[in-house]
């Protein structure tokens, strides 16, 4: 297994705990972005993108993908992988090893977010307390990229660009990402982002209209782990409901 948790104790607690806590994507071509249906019901979502770890005036050492939970009921992560193609490349989505992140077997809270860390180096400041670490990670460009959520860990077989993803590839999207220049993307690509800046999704996490465009803003990277506060949603309409207190837990604490 390519992946492995960052070890905090009460990992386990945190799953458990979140069976008790209580708290997707689509198509048009402008400017030569194809865009595919995607899973337009899925509790899931990539919630925020940081691409430019350890870069010139980077405030983090590590590029970031932070999942989110915006339904009501708590969301396994086991089976899925996050995968990243170049924004107009021939490579495809999960194609090797450092194109790839396996997820765990855990359980995620509602309205809880799953910091996953990717590539970086030694400049900027270490993320706090990412929920996983993957030992070939994915170095994704500073400003354009392609990054989708999906339900198995095998490659899609496609980008989406320059080798359209099958119907098959496409439903097993739960999420996905264009930005910058991407030619693959929900709707629109979002914003390019800058190595001081992310993107993240609007409504902290709940907005989710499939056109990524509209639904992330670039602004400064704020990781959020599971461990973070959280973001109740309404499921209906998609709009940012509450928030809610940090989890307090021992898992929130590494060695």
């Amino acid at each position: 297994m390519r992946s492995r948790i960052m070890l905090r104790p009460g990992a386990t607690l945190l799953a458990l705990a979140a069976l008790a806590l209580g708290c997707a994507e689509r198509s048009s071509e402008p400017d030569g972005v194809i865009a595919q249906a995607i899973d337009p019901d899925a509790a899931l979502v990539i919630r925020q993108i940081y691409a430019a770890g350890a870069e010139p005036g980077a405030p983090f050492s590590h590029d970031f993908i932070e999942i989110f939970n915006r339904r009501s009921a708590p969301v396994s992560l086991v089976g899925l992988s996050l995968q990243y193609a170049s924004a107009r490349g021939g490579g495809h989505f999960g194609a090797t090893a450092a194109l790839i992140t396996e997820l765990p077997d855990v359980v995620l809270a509602p309205g809880r977010s799953f910091l996953v860390q990717e590539a970086g180096g030694s400049a900027g400041a270490p993320l706090a307390a990412p929920d996983w670490i993957d030992d070939t990670p994915i170095a994704m460009s500073a400003t354009a990229g392609k990054v989708a959520l999906v339900r198995h860990a095998t490659a899609l077989g496609c980008n989406g660009g320059s080798v359209p993803c099958s119907p098959e590839a496409t439903a097993s999207i739960v999420d996905l990402v264009g930005y910058g220049n991407a030619d693959h993307a929900e709707t629109a690509p979002a914003a390019a982002p800058a190595n001081t800046a992310g993107i993240l999704r609007a409504l902290d996490g709940c907005a989710d209209t499939d056109d990524n465009a509209a639904d992330f803003r670039v602004t400064a990277a704020a990781p959020r782990d599971s461990a973070s506060g959280g973001t109740r949603c309404n499921g209906a309409s998609g709009e940012r409901v509450s928030s809610f207190a940090a989890a307090t837990h021992p898992s929130r604490q590494r060695r």
